[in-house]
């Protein structure tokens, strides 16, 4: 059923990307790098980087037009039991645990209006989306683009309203740090959580069978809803930057917090609460209506659990929308998925890296499927950037690497074991 026009697919994309993380890992990048002018190309950087892979799973999309994101893509690319892993890893790392996570933050600022039990909240604010995407799907997607252009709003108000406010401004050119002291690594950490603040730009790849043109919008979603939040991360950075001296900023997780108190005092902060947590409420509904399409998806292929592709009558997939509910409650009451985004994390990567690169494996078996020349530099780019940033991992976090490493291993051999099991369609085609 194609629920979702142009406009909502493209605040799907908008809404995965933007959570709490580019209000919070500014400080973080700081430590490691104290030149702002360094810090805006990196995140220019992973705006470019976040582009490119929009690019390449918008023309891939053309060609394998399914819902799924990387468990149809990989599969199709190459074969079941891979694409297995990457379904499994997205529906728990992708969507599940980043879901529980979101659900958590929101209950950490909803504190500061009413003071409640931190999970409660998270666990109300779960519930009440997965009601509202199983019960009135349609009315979901356009509640969904509603509240992201009223973050988008708020965002941009503050931005305007912080540059204009501001008296004695930073100078962003300016040294605090000099370049000889600033390492390859420290780099390549801040591209990481920045990379990690990008993550979601191919979130309407998931749901593409229930977008209206699909063929055509799902490309024009990723690549618009890319570049919008690209020009907000940079402007948020900037306002930020300009806004606050560096030293008030190093090593603080609540950037957009100390900006705001520096800027209007106590007040500011509230201001500051109010969009993070519209921010949070967006990523939300996202993730909900984006991941519960993977269990859906894998559902059909698979006999077990075949009941998860069941739909309701306005074409909501009610069972995988409940079980992913359930999974996020879980582990947002158990306090086990941190754990889970350390070690695994990195996993995205990977798989959005195969899939980037499969396009040039396609382009060479079929005739059908060629790339343009920009397509290509895109391609490249993207594997170039993300090779490294998988060998900084490998060479910084050994450990992460390695149970990563093993959890895709072990979900390859059980998706191999399980084809048997495959039921509707012929994934290794």
């Amino acid at each position: 059923m194609k629920l979702f026009n142009l406009r909502i697919a493209i605040t799907l994309v908008i809404g995965n990307m933007i959570g709490a993380g580019v209000f919070t890992t500014l400080g973080i990048q700081l430590e490691e790098v104290r030149q702002p002018f360094i810090i805006l190309l990196i995140w220019l950087l992973g705006g470019l980087n976040a582009y490119c892979g929009a690019i390449a799973y918008g023309r891939i999309a053309r060609h394998f037009p399914r819902s799924g994101g990387e468990f149809h893509f990989i599969s199709r690319l190459y074969g079941a039991p891979l694409g297995f892993a990457a379904g499994v890893i997205s529906l728990f790392v992708g969507f599940t645990a980043p879901l529980a996570l979101t659900a958590s933050a929101f209950g950490h600022y909803f504190q500061h209006y009413i003071p409640v039990v931190t999970p409660l909240s998270g666990v109300v604010l779960i519930l009440i989306f997965s009601f509202l995407h199983l019960s009135k799907p349609l009315e979901g997607g356009t509640f969904h683009s509603g509240i992201t252009i009223v973050k988008i709003t708020l965002m941009l108000l503050f931005m305007l309203s912080a540059l204009f406010s501001t008296n004695a401004p930073e100078n962003i050119f300016s040294v605090d740090m000099p370049v000889t002291e600033i390492s390859y690594t420290g780099i390549a950490l801040a591209f990481l959580f920045t990379s990690f603040a990008y993550s979601g730009w191919n979130a309407s790849c998931y749901v593409l069978e229930e977008v209206k043109e699909a063929q055509v919008n799902v490309g024009k979603s990723l690549l618009i809803g890319t570049a919008i939040v690209t020009i907000l991360y940079l402007g948020l950075n900037l306002t930020f930057l300009y806004t606050t001296p560096v030293n008030q900023l190093v090593g603080k997780i609540d950037v957009a917090h100390q900006v705001g108190e520096a800027i209007w005092g106590k007040s500011g902060t509230l201001l500051i609460n109010a969009m993070i947590l519209l921010a949070l409420i967006s990523s939300t509904s996202a993730l909900i209506l984006a991941g519960s399409r993977v269990f859906k998806v894998m559902a059909e292929d698979y006999t077990f659990p075949g009941k998860l592709s069941k739909e309701n009558a306005k074409g909501a997939p009610v069972n995988a929308i409940c079980i992913q509910a359930v999974l996020a409650i879980v582990l947002l009451l158990s306090f086990t998925f941190e754990t889970i985004l350390t070690y695994t994390g990195f996993t995205l990567t990977i798989f959005s890296l195969l899939t980037v690169a499969g396009n040039l494996g396609l382009q060479k078996k079929s005739n059908a499927f060629q790339l343009s020349p920009l397509q290509k530099v895109a391609v490249w780019i993207f594997i170039v950037l993300n090779t490294v940033l998988v060998l900084y991992i490998f060479i910084a976090r050994p450990a992460t690497a390695i149970i990563s490493l093993a959890m895709i291993g072990l979900c390859y051999w059980i998706g191999k074991k399980s084809q048997k099991f495959i039921s509707k369609s012929d994934l290794s085609a």
